[in-house]
């Protein structure tokens, strides 16, 4: 764009949230400095979980947490109906819209509980209620 700027159409940051780094190189191979610049991670939104409602049952479960922009390494974070809070745990990436819970346990507590979605990057989804019967 002229001496003090340059534009890169093609860059793709593949949703990987993090530090990254830009080195400019002229030609004659001259190097730039490098800068350092943070990626951000896209904010994950959920729409709903599968079974629905899900079955009281003092054992682990599979769960299926359906939404969007969900990545890799994304935990989850479940509050029973009194408001207590299990800790987070890493889910399976099925897709960008749906993680696979194989440890959910309601403890045979029945009511709302929610549950919130955070990906790598510490970005949190909207709180998301849902049934056990």
């Amino acid at each position: 764009l002229s001496s003090s700027q340059l534009q890169d159409n093609a860059f793709n940051d593949a949703n990987d949230a993090g530090n990254w780094t830009v080195t400019v190189i002229n030609p004659g191979n001259i190097s730039s400095n490098t800068y350092t610049f943070t990626v951000t991670s896209a904010t994950p939104t959920v729409t709903g979980v599968s079974p629905s409602p899900v079955p009281a049952s003092a054992s682990q479960q599979q769960l299926i947490i359906n939404g969007n922009t969900f990545q890799s390494g994304a935990t989850v974070t479940y509050h029973d109906p009194q408001g207590n809070t299990y800790a987070s745990h890493a889910t399976a990436l099925l897709s960008s819209s749906q993680l696979q819970d194989n440890a959910f346990n309601d403890a045979n507590d029945a009511g709302t509980w929610t549950v919130t979605v955070v990906n790598p990057g510490g970005v949190a989804s909207n709180v998301y209620g849902f049934n056990v019967k």
